[in-house]
């Protein structure tokens, strides 16, 4: 609903609206919804920005029930660092086994770890991006948090005593009408444009 119409991007530099375009395409678009997606079920959405191999800059959704920030400020704008906790089953042998693995992001690099029940054992360190072998990082942490509203917090937990409330009168109705059945009625009225 948010996000349902592409973004139009307007400038007298032609050359730079097109590279904009080139960037922002249907991939993007589709990333951002789930995002979008991820901010009303979680609180929080994540986008993380690359450089792939071609060295184009590139983005991917990390699932916002994997990643815990860590803030520098109260107000949740800039992160200290990001942790990202996730599992990935591998088939070996003949059997799916399941990996966890853990991801530090800092300034200066991604640290990554490998989770054996309870050892976190440390697999290797590495920059953001590297050119010809020489490795770079970003000035900031290369992570995007979206919000819903300033809270924090999924769209269930903002309606959740709304549905309560009506879970519990379709319930007593039900109750009701069980009981004595003759005796009630259900009036609707104009539902959905309907003549009843």
């Amino acid at each position: 609903y948010i996000i349902s119409g592409a973004p139009s991007i307007r400038s007298n530099n032609q050359v730079y609206v097109d590279k904009l375009n080139e960037l922002f395409d249907r991939n993007f678009l589709k990333i951002l919804k789930r995002v979008t997606t991820d901010v009303y079920n979680n609180g929080l959405g994540w986008l993380f920005l690359y450089v792939d191999e071609k060295g184009d800059l590139k983005f991917k959704r990390l699932n916002s029930v994997e990643v815990i920030p860590v803030w520098l400020d109260n107000e949740h704008e800039e992160l200290d660092y990001a942790i990202r906790v996730y599992s990935r089953e591998l088939y070996r042998n003949g059997t799916y086994n399941t990996e966890r693995y853990v991801e530090i992001y800092r300034k200066t690099g991604v640290e990554y770890y490998k989770l054996d029940n309870t050892k976190l054992g440390f697999v290797e360190k590495k920059a953001y991006l590297s050119v010809d072998n020489k490795p770079y990082n970003w000035q900031k942490i290369p992570l995007i948090c979206f919000k819903a509203d300033e809270l924090e917090q999924p769209l269930l937990k903002r309606v959740k005593s709304l549905q309560d409330a009506l879970n519990m009168l379709v319930s007593d109705f039900m109750n009701n009408m069980q009981e004595d059945s003759r005796n009630t009625i259900l009036i609707i009225r104009n539902y959905d444009g309907e003549n009843l």
